[in-house]
Parts: C-alpha cells; sequence; structure tokens
C-alpha cells in the first residue's frame, strides 16, 4: 500500500510506500502541490495566431508561472491533446520553475483524408491479426467443420481402440488421433485465416469507398485532429495534462495556401527582381472583418518568402575510397508584401528574390506568419537565376595570386597594388612575401 503526506498549500511532498510485512516506509517518490491554475500559470498571448488547416503550425505561448514538468505538460487545442515544452529564448537562461514560453504543435482540422487514415489503419490492424492468430474473428462455417473434425478423431480412435488387442495398438490409436486433431486446429486455423483477411477487405472497402466517411464522418471521433465545424479553437496549456488554463487565447484555422504561378520566373544572379505570387483569392479568416467595405485592404505582417534549393558535398569515407554525396537544405528568406481585403481574400502577395552565387533553379515559397508555415514545395514554382555577367578579353601581364591586396578604381581604370603572395617566378613554391608591385586594368579600353 501507499500513503502520501497531504497539504493545503503548494509545495513538494515526498510520496512514502510502507511495506505491509515490515512496516518500512520506503520514499517513492515527490508529488507537487500547487495552488489553483489561474492563480499559478496563465496565458497571456500566443504567436502566430493562425495556421494552416493541415495542422504542424509551432505555436508559441508567452505567459507566466510555466515549468518544466517534461512530457506531463500538454496543450490542447480544443478537445486535442498535443506535446508541449519549455522554451528558452535566444540569450535566455534556462528557468526550470518559472517559464514565461511554451511552445507546441497545432494538430490538423479532421477531414475525409483523416476518416481515410483511420480506414487503412483498421485495415492493416485487422490483417496483422489475421496473419499472427490474435483473431477476434469467428466463422460459423470454419467452427462447424472443425467441430466436425474433431468428432471424426475421436470416433475412429474408438473404433481403433475396440479392434486393439495389445497397449502398443491402443497408443498408436491416441497417438493417431493427436495427430488428427493437429491437422483439425491446422485447418481451422487456415479456414479463419482466410475468412479473416476476406473480412478485412470487405470492411476497408465498406469503409474506404463506399461513402462511408461522407456519411458518417460527423459522427466519428478522432483523438488526433480538430473537428471540422469550426476554424477557430481555444488554446489551454497544463503542467500536468490534466488541469488546464482557461484564459481565452484563440487559434485560427484557414485553408492551406497554395502558389499557383510566379511572374518573372527568371532573373539575375544578383538578385532584386520583383516577384508577383499568383495566390488570389485565398481565404485567411484571422482578417476578416465587418465593416462591409470591399475595397479596403491591409498588409499581413510578417509575410516572408523562402527562395531553396539543395547543395550537395561529398563525404570521403575513411574506412574505403567509396565517396557519398549528401545534400543539405539551402534557403534564403526575404520579406513579402502580401495584400488581404476585409473578406479574408489575398489580393496581392509580392517579394524581391535575393542574390545567388550559382545559376539554376531554386523553389518559391510563402509564409503568412513570420516563415513558421510555408507553402507546400511544387515542382513547377520555382525561379531560374541566370548569369548576367560575360568574360571580357584582356592582354597584357596577369598579377600573380595574392591578398590583403588594394584594388582602387580611378575614372574607367582599375589599380592593384601590392599584397602578400608569391611573384611570378616564386609559383609553386611554398610560403610568400609582401608585393609593391602594381597594375592597371583599363576597363574602358
Amino acid at each position: 500500500s501507499s500513503s502520501s503526506s497531504s497539504s493545503e498549500s503548494k509545495g513538494t511532498m515526498y510520496v512514502n510506500v510502507i511495506t505491509k510485512c515490515s512496516g518500512n516506509s520506503i520514499v517513492f517518490g515527490r508529488f507537487t502541490y500547487i495552488a489553483t491554475p489561474a492563480d499559478t500559470i496563465g496565458i497571456s498571448s500566443i504567436f502566430p495566431t493562425f495556421g494552416p488547416n493541415t495542422g504542424g503550425t509551432e505555436v508559441n505561448l508567452k505567459g507566466f508561472g510555466f515549468r518544466n514538468f517534461g512530457r506531463l505538460m500538454k496543450c490542447k487545442f480544443g478537445n486535442v491533446l498535443t506535446d508541449a515544452r519549455i522554451k528558452v529564448e535566444y540569450g535566455e537562461m534556462f528557468r526550470p520553475y518559472n517559464g514565461t514560453s511554451i511552445t507546441c504543435f497545432s494538430p490538423p482540422i479532421c477531414n475525409k483524408i483523416n476518416c481515410d487514415k483511420q480506414c487503412k489503419q483498421n485495415y492493416t490492424s485487422c490483417h496483422y491479426n489475421c496473419l499472427t492468430d490474435n483473431l477476434e474473428y469467428s466463422n460459423t462455417l470454419c467452427e462447424s467443420n472443425y467441430t466436425t473434425c474433431n468428432t471424426s478423431c475421436i470416433s475412429n480412435k474408438t473404433e481403433c481402440i475396440n479392434n486393439c488387442n495389445d497397449v502398443n495398438c491402443e497408443n498408436t490409436c491416441i497417438l493417431d488421433e493427436n495427430s488428427c486433431s493437429l491437422n483439425c486446429e491446422s485447418s481451422r486455423t487456415l479456414c479463419l485465416k482466410n475468412e479473416c483477411s476476406d473480412y478485412c477487405n470487405n470492411s476497408f472497402i465498406d469503409c474506404s469507398l463506399n461513402n462511408f466517411c461522407e456519411e458518417n464522418f460527423n459522427d466519428l471521433e478522432y483523438k488526433d485532429c480538430v473537428a471540422n465545424t469550426t476554424e477557430s479553437v481555444a488554446v489551454e496549456f497544463s503542467l500536468n495534462g490534466k488541469t488546464f488554463t482557461n484564459n481565452g487565447v484563440m487559434f485560427n484555422y484557414h485553408t492551406a495556401i497554395e502558389i499557383e504561378s510566379i511572374s518573372p520566373q527568371e532573373g539575375e544572379l544578383s538578385g532584386n527582381t520583383l516577384l508577383t505570387l499568383n495566390v488570389a483569392g485565398k481565404v485567411i479568416p484571422e482578417y476578416i472583418t465587418t465593416n462591409g467595405i470591399q475595397t479596403l485592404q491591409t498588409t499581413i505582417p510578417n509575410a516572408k518568402c523562402k527562395f531553396g534549393t539543395f547543395k550537395a558535398f561529398q563525404n570521403h569515407q575513411q574506412s574505403n575510397s567509396s565517396q557519398s554525396v549528401h545534400h543539405f537544405p539551402h534557403f534564403t528568406l526575404t520579406d513579402a508584401t502580401v495584400k488581404i481585403n476585409n473578406q479574408g481574400k489575398i489580393i496581392s502577395a509580392e517579394c524581391y528574390s535575393p542574390r545567388e552565387p550559382n545559376i539554376g533553379k531554386v523553389y518559391v515559397y510563402l509564409s503568412l506568419n513570420n516563415g513558421i508555415d510555408f507553402t507546400e514545395q511544387n515542382e513547377n514554382i520555382y525561379f531560374d537565376y541566370y548569369n548576367n555577367w560575360s568574360f571580357g578579353q584582356t592582354s597584357g601581364t596577369t598579377p600573380s595570386s595574392r591578398w590583403l591586396h588594394t584594388f582602387t578604381k580611378v575614372g574607367s581604370d582599375i589599380y592593384l597594388f601590392g599584397g602578400f603572395g608569391k611573384r611570378e617566378k616564386e609559383r609553386g613554391l611554398q610560403g610568400g612575401t609582401y608585393l609593391n608591385d602594381l597594375f592597371v586594368l583599363r576597363s574602358g579600353k
């Protein structure tokens, strides 16, 4: 049995386990008493305040009294629980007993995809039970055949023993009956597996293909997605996953936006090309107002464009001479101007291309909440950088390789002076020297 000291005030108490035999008390653990959540923890703000209905938005809750209770901590969006963790701001020391920031990820809005996903999970689980003999399925014909088979085994054994004259013969009859019963059991298992598999297939068809999701969607209960009857849900927080705050903080869902096209689709490596992103007509409920003025528009703050590609590098394995190529993402963020009217519809979205060192295609993404959520990658939504530089014809003496030199433009001439490196006759040798030579590039000729 276990016992614990109770307390009417907050604080940490030790929980003791007392054995009945010896009466010895063993410290089992600690339990922390806190005052009511409204007095000790609370949410004062949330960012971002909106995200796509596909979920996965990293939400930052600001408040007071947050403590690090590890895996016990939960956020609640509507009726759906998600994991929460203490967030340490840049430059801030970790404070496990008095944190001010909590992060958690928004769950998706329930839709037919969730229903189909549940159908597939049920189908997989059903087939697994069929294959591993964890059969919760019973077929009348299989059981009837099994009973008939076993009855025949027993009857054959009785007849066999009646025709025996010694013990060895009777033992043989018994062994034959055991073998017969095993065959009956194997036939029964095989029959049930086949019938179970057919049952799983038919159930999946009924669930996924025969309008089950459309007809019964609103009656289904899901634990990992928010009911699709609302676009705005209350966000609450709990230290122990049981008792939650109630500060009236809301999170708004919107249909996931997609970039349908961009214009222009190519530009110079130097960047600064103005891009127009075609996302017009997408509705963001967060910005719907009721003043009825259709032409009134505003700009969504903290909108971002992301230009991304993948760069490769080679990793030389020490154990052998083979080389493996790895790819890592290379992204650049730029500010975006997204205008939206009072009906929540996006009017226009624009951003400037950043400077890029390499020619080629980079994918373009758009975020409405400071780079927390971006549009999905689309193979057709890219910006193609081209090289606007050309190689000119030169003549004369080429300077040796160097650094720490000066490079000065005077009129159309460019003067290179000094630096540290190697003279012409020293090329290929180690080391270097301080140089005092002067070269002129006459770019105007």
